[in-house]
């Protein structure tokens, strides 16, 4: 029976997206399972975290301000 090798390239783009989610990944073993924590940032995430230090500083130097 003769063996085949058919090569995919378009599934090594699926295999290393898999490999870089593992690295994202955190498995914590516990007596009731595993739980995996994934390790992801989103643009929303970077947005909202920008703009929650931006009223920080805005509040901070109004105090500031408001003083002298």
């Amino acid at each position: 029976m003769p063996s085949f090798c058919i090569k995919k390239p378009y599934l090594s783009f699926f295999i290393l997206l898999n490999e870089v989610r593992q690295l994202n990944e955190t498995m914590v073993n516990t007596d009731a399972g595993n739980i995996v924590v994934s390790h992801t940032m989103t643009l929303g995430d970077v947005i909202i975290s920008t703009l929650l230090v931006l009223i920080l500083l805005v509040m901070v130097f109004t105090n500031i301000k408001g003083r002298f």
